[in-house]
């Protein structure tokens, strides 16, 4: 009886009518098939019986900022921030700040600052949302921002400078006044996907965080590079691994209607009840 006890729970005195298959305290799973629902009901019933569940869960991390542009010269060593990891993670390292994921997809790389020629910025890589890339800037223009609904995406980069070699007094003296060219920022990469089915316990709190796109580095004016765009998560919870309807989807939603729309990272409570249902997933940070 104590096995039972320690596998689902349970306040003493116990009793084994506690525990029918589909109550608050079993799953209706198939790996529980034996113990009934109703009746009738012993020890022996419970012989490899558990209290997990199976979820799969699709991820897409958030993606990478748009690389800057610059007036004059270049810096292809440096980029501004990387998308961040989309995935699932126990609540309690959640409290303690420490983001050991179960099971993730990590964020695009940002594009580099200054990498290309005088020309108009990098396109932001799109991935799983959306056809063609987030535009990047013109020449001396900042990348407009990058289209919301493709989640994952990266920024376009900064547009460059064309620069102008100046004048000169009959084209042979020159008196200077030039412009050196300045070279564009490359466009972020897209988050990485990845489909998971994984088994989670009742009764357990879990985190579902939706990594945010990476973040534009500013000063850089009109050679400014784009924020990428958030991840996206869905999840559907069976009993066998092999249910085709999704249970939930958790797409990010425009809040602030600004630029922190884009770098806001989303973290979602989710839990089983006892019986193994799903509760809704409520949004904490």
């Amino acid at each position: 009886m104590q096995d039972i006890v320690n596998e689902f729970g349970g306040d003493a005195p116990h009793n084994l009518d506690e525990y029918y298959r589909g109550g608050s305290r079993v799953p209706n799973a198939n790996i529980n098939v034996n113990v009934p629902s109703s009746g009738a009901i012993a020890v022996g019933n419970f012989y490899g019986a558990s209290k997990i569940i199976y979820f799969t869960i699709e991820m897409f991390g958030g993606g990478g900022a748009g690389g800057n542009g610059y007036e004059d010269g270049g810096d292809p060593n440096t980029r501004p921030g990387d998308g961040q990891s989309t995935g699932i993670l126990l609540k309690s390292d959640f409290d303690n700040g420490v983001f050991n994921f179960i099971t993730s997809a990590s964020g695009g790389n940002a594009g580099l600052h200054g990498t290309l020629g005088a020309e108009a910025g990098g396109t932001g890589a799109v991935g799983s949302f959306g056809t063609g890339g987030n535009a990047g800037g013109a020449l001396n223009t900042a990348a407009p921002a990058a289209d919301f609904s493709k989640f994952g995406s990266g920024g376009g980069g900064g547009g460059g400078d064309q620069g102008s070699s100046g004048g000169s007094f009959f084209g042979i003296i020159s008196y200077g006044g030039g412009d050196n060219s300045g070279k564009a920022g490359a466009g972020g990469s897209a988050g990485s996907t990845n489909l998971q089915t994984i088994e989670i316990d009742t009764g357990v709190e879990y985190v579902l965080m939706v990594g945010a796109g990476g973040d534009q580095q500013s000063g850089f004016g009109n050679h400014l590079g784009a924020n990428g765009v958030p991840g996206y998560l869905r999840y559907k919870v069976s009993t066998d691994g092999n249910t085709n309807e999704w249970t939930q989807v958790i797409e990010p939603l425009r809040v602030n209607n600004n630029a922190d729309d884009y770098t806001m990272r989303r973290a979602y409570l989710f839990k089983l009840n006892d019986s193994g249902e799903p509760l809704a997933p409520q949004f904490i940070s």
